[in-house]
C-alpha cells in the first residue's frame, strides 16, 4: 500500500465522492481497495458513461515539495475497471483495477516511481541525516559540530548587529522570568540591580551596551509557558506581585498547559489572583496556553482578569529547519495565521474575553494580523518555541536513559536548570524545560501597538554553566 501522504486518490460522480488508496502503481494500471459493497457500487457507477465520473490522483513531487493533480475522466481516460474477485480478502474487500490511457499519468507515475523508490533505497542503506542530504541538501557533514556550553552555542549562530541590538533592547517593554532561579532573584535584589543582573545573564548583549537597556520595563512576565511545574510557589508568586506593585510593574502571570491533575492547583492559585486584583482594584494580565484554563476563568471569574492568548494556541509555523524544506521565502509570506480572520478575533473577544494574542519571532515572514482596539499583539523574541512535550524528555534522559521513556511528573527537582539538550551548532536550537527552541534575534515584525518581550531561558549569570546533553 502506498503511502497516502504522498498518492492520495478520489472518486468523484454526480452524487458523491470517495477517498481511495492506492495500493500499485504502474503506467498502464493502478488497484485500490474498497469495501465490496462499496467496490460493487462504484464500478457501477464510473463504468457508466451516464454517470461523467472522474478520478483525481495527487501526486506528491519530491523535488518541489508540493502536489499535483491528474484528473482521469472515466469515459475518456480510463480503458476499463474491473473487480479483482481473486484478490477478496475474506469476503468483505475487494480490489478494484483500473487501466489508464493518458500521458499526464503515465508521466507523472513514472516520476513518482522513480522518486518514491530513490526514497526507499535511502531510507535504507543511509542514515537519517545522508537520506535529508540527499534529498533536501540538508548540510549533514555539520551534525557533529557542538559547542562546549550553551554561551559559546549562541555566539555560534548568526546574530543581528550590536547597534541593532541595543535598538531592539531600547524598545523592549518586558521580560520574561520564566524559572525558580529569576524568581528567587528578583525577590533578593534592588530592581535597577536586577535589571543589570537579567540583561548581563542574558549573553545576548554586549555588556558594554547593556546600561543601555537598563530601563525598567513595565511588565514582567512570572511563570513558564510550557511546564506548569516551573511556576512559582504560593509564597513566591504573593511576594512577587507585591513586589512589582511596590516597583510600579504591571504582573503578567503565565500558565502552561493543564493536566486535569492540577485542576485543583490552579483553582487555588485563580483564586489568589482574584482576591490580590480585588484587594488592588486593578486587573491582572494572564497568559493561558490551554483551552481549558479558558473556559475555567470564563466559569468562575468572568471580566475579572485581562486574558491573553498564549503561544501554544496562536498557531504558527516555528522550526529552523524549514530552511532545507525547498519552497521560497514568498510562499511562506503568504501563509497566515487564523489571528488574521477579523470574525476570529471577534470571537475570542467576545466569548473569552481575550485582548491580546502572542506570538514569536520565528522567522519566517509570515502574515501578521495589525493590533486594533479589539485584540492586541505581544512579540516574544529571540527564542521560539517548535516542540512541547507534555511530560519531561530532560528527565526521562537523565533517569532512564531515552528521552523517548517518559512518563508523568508528579514532583520536579527542577533538573533543567542544571541541564539542557544540545544540537549542532548550525540547527540554532536548543532544549530547555520540556521544549525545542530555536533562535531568531531578527525582528521582521514593524507594526504600531506591538508589544516587545524578551526572554533567554537562562539562569540568573550561570546560563554559561549549564550542562548539555547530546542528541
Amino acid at each position: 500500500m502506498i503511502p497516502f501522504a504522498i498518492l492520495s486518490g478520489k472518486i468523484k460522480t454526480k452524487t458523491d465522492e470517495k477517498e481511495i488508496r492506492l495500493l500499485e502503481l504502474s503506467p498502464d494500471y493502478f488497484t485500490f481497495r474498497l469495501l465490496k459493497e462499496q467496490a460493487q457500487k462504484y464500478v457501477q457507477q464510473l463504468s457508466d458513461a451516464g454517470q461523467q465520473g472522474n478520478i483525481v490522483l495527487s501526486f506528491f513531487q519530491f523535488q518541489k515539495r508540493s502536489y499535483h493533480e491528474v484528473i482521469l475522466n472515466c469515459t475518456r481516460d480510463v480503458v476499463k475497471i474491473e473487480l479483482m474477485p481473486q484478490k477478496q480478502m475474506e469476503g468483505l474487500v475487494c480490489e478494484i483495477r483500473v487501466d489508464v490511457k493518458n500521458e499526464e499519468y503515465r508521466i507523472y507515475t513514472e516520476r513518482f516511481n522513480k522518486e518514491y523508490l530513490n526514497y526507499i533505497y535511502l531510507k535504507l542503506d543511509e542514515t537519517e541525516a545522508d537520506m535529508s542530504k540527499a534529498l533536501v541538501g540538508y548540510p549533514s557533514e555539520k551534525e557533529q559540530t557542538y559547542s562546549d556550553t550553551l554561551k559559546k552555542q549562541r555566539a555560534a549562530w548568526t546574530q543581528v548587529p550590536n547597534e541593532a541590538k541595543k535598538s531592539l533592547a531600547e524598545r523592549v517593554d518586558g521580560i520574561e522570568l520564566d524559572n525558580p532561579a529569576w524568581y528567587q532573584a528578583y525577590l533578593s535584589k534592588p530592581l535597577k540591580d536586577f535589571i543589570s543582573l537579567y540583561w548581563e545573564s542574558s549573553g545576548w548583549i554586549d555588556i558594554d551596551l547593556c546600561k543601555i537597556a537598563w530601563r525598567v520595563p513595565k511588565y514582567f512576565y512570572i511563570g513558564n509557558a510550557y511546564c506548569f511545574h516551573l511556576f512559582p510557589k504560593k509564597t513566591q508568586l504573593e511576594a512577587m506581585l507585591e513586589k512589582t506593585w511596590s516597583d510600579h510593574i504591571f504582573p503578567v502571570c503565565v500558565f502552561a498547559p493543564v493536566e486535569e491533575k492540577d485542576l485543583i492547583k490552579i483553582e487555588k492559585i485563580l483564586k489568589l489572583l482574584s482576591d490580590w486584583c480585588q484587594n488592588k482594584c486593578v486587573k491582572i494580565e494572564l497568559v493561558i496556553n490551554d483551552w481549558g484554563m479558558a473556559g475555567l476563568i470564563r466559569e468562575k471569574y468572568p471580566n475579572q482578569f485581562l486574558l491573553t492568548l498564549g503561544c501554544l494556541l496562536s498557531k504558527q509555523r516555528r522550526d529552523t529547519r524549514m530552511n532545507y524544506v525547498n519552497r521560497n521565502d514568498s510562499e511562506f509570506s503568504k501563509e497566515k495565521s487564523q489571528m488574521d480572520a477579523p470574525f476570529y478575533r471577534q470571537y475570542l473577544a467576545k466569548h473569552f474575553n481575550i485582548t491580546r494574542v502572542s506570538f514569536q519571532n520565528s522567522g519566517i515572514a509570515q502574515s501578521f494580523f495589525t493590533p486594533d482596539s479589539m485584540i492586541g499583539m505581544t512579540l516574544h523574541f529571540p527564542y521560539f518555541q517548535m516542540n512541547t512535550s507534555g511530560w519531561c524528555p530532560l528527565l526521562a534522559m537523565l533517569y532512564r536513559g531515552s528521552r523517548g521513556r517518559q512518563t508523568a511528573v508528579d514532583y520536579c527537582h527542577c533538573e533543567c536548570m542544571t541541564y539542557a539538550f544540545e544540537y549542532p551548532d548550525f540547527l540554532c536550537m536548543t532544549g530547555r524545560y520540556n521544549s525545542i527552541f530555536g533562535y531568531n534575534d531578527s525582528i521582521r515584525i514593524e507594526k504600531e501597538g506591538v508589544r516587545l518581550v524578551a526572554g533567554f531561558l537562562n539562569t540568573p549569570l550561570k546560563n554559561d554553566s549549564v550542562k548539555g546533553t547530546k542528541l
